[in-house]
């Protein structure tokens, strides 16, 4: 009469195994821990990647309305410094001070209705600084190239970022420019 083996059947003196052994538990926590850690790096570096690229869309947003304002009211522009400069000499035209660093920007009219996203946004703005540059790109031009910079520290990695943006003016617009 032949026996036959259901749950438990012995080879050698051993009962078969229904469950993991200890090496099987080790390996798998081993693979999930190394799966986590994959993830959770990934994960933060999107992070790290969409707040850049949030920061460079607001840099661009503000350096359309600093170049709209610039070609429009000319602002606090001194253009008198590129009458005497030479042909594609870019010249820091605004802010008319003479400071080294760049001018705060300022947050838009329109802001948020709570306390707290108000002082988000006003920090969020109060990394960025602009300057505006001018230059004549040759003797007797019509027209004034004008650069404007957008520039602010990036918090995470702490270097200085900036976005520029490139247009032309006419020269008679330009107050004090012949």
């Amino acid at each position: 009469m032949v026996r036959k083996c259901k749950m438990f059947c012995h080879r050698k003196g051993r009962p078969s195994s229904l469950g993991f052994t200890l090496v099987e538990i080790l390996a798998s926590l081993v693979v999930m821990s190394v799966a986590i850690t994959v993830f959770i790096s990934l994960f933060s570096a999107s992070l790290s990647i969409s707040q850049s690229s949030r920061s460079r869309k607001v840099a661009g947003s503000l350096a359309e309305e600093v170049m709209e304002r610039t070609l429009n009211g000319v602002g606090q522009a001194d253009w008198t410094k590129l009458d005497g400069a030479a042909a594609g000499e870019l010249i820091r035209v605004e802010p008319a001070n003479d400071d080294d660093g760049p001018s705060p920007v300022e947050p838009p009219s329109t802001k948020p209705t709570t306390e707290k996203s108000d002082l988000r946004e006003s920090d969020m703005f109060g990394r960025y600084g602009y300057e505006v540059y001018g230059k004549v790109l040759s003797e007797g031009a019509k027209h004034v190239e004008v650069t404007v910079v957008i520039s602010w520290k990036e918090r995470e990695r702490g270097r200085p970022e900036m976005v520029t943006l490139t247009s032309a003016m006419p020269r008679s617009a330009a107050e004090g420019v012949s």
